[in-house]
């Protein structure tokens, strides 16, 4: 593969990419668990994922604390953070830190964040 990597404060030369990348196989490995879902709305103010991201999840990874995932809370799908709780066992952290959500299942992982540059700037 041709060098497609940059400096990001100082300029270099890149050579013209000859060959195509597969994000599927780039982000995934081709994992068939792996989904690229785009984002619609806003999430907790300190997840970095806005209206318009695509994120890559997976659906076979057991999610740690603070892990990004995606949930079925009561049939409608949410991000946020995973986090233990020593009263409850798991939860998850919502902008209303007396209002966890504790009853849920988690639909996957947030693995990759890819950002909408036109979504920002409108």
């Amino acid at each position: 593969m041709t060098n497609t990597k940059t400096q990001a404060s100082q300029p270099m030369f890149i050579e013209p990419m000859t060959e195509r990348i597969d994000l599927n196989h780039f982000l995934t490995g081709g994992s068939d668990s792996c989904l690229l879902i785009q984002i619609e709305g806003y999430s907790l103010s300190d997840i970095p994922i806005s209206n318009g991201d695509w994120v890559m999840i997976d659906r076979a990874k057991q999610p740690k604390q603070n892990d990004i995932v995606i949930t079925d809370y009561n049939g409608e799908y949410t991000i946020t953070y995973y986090q233990p709780d020593a009263r409850r066992g798991l939860r998850l952290v919502t902008d209303e830190p007396e209002k966890p959500i504790d009853k849920y299942e988690i639909f996957g992982v947030v693995t990759f964040i890819i950002k909408s540059l036109e979504a920002t700037n409108v």
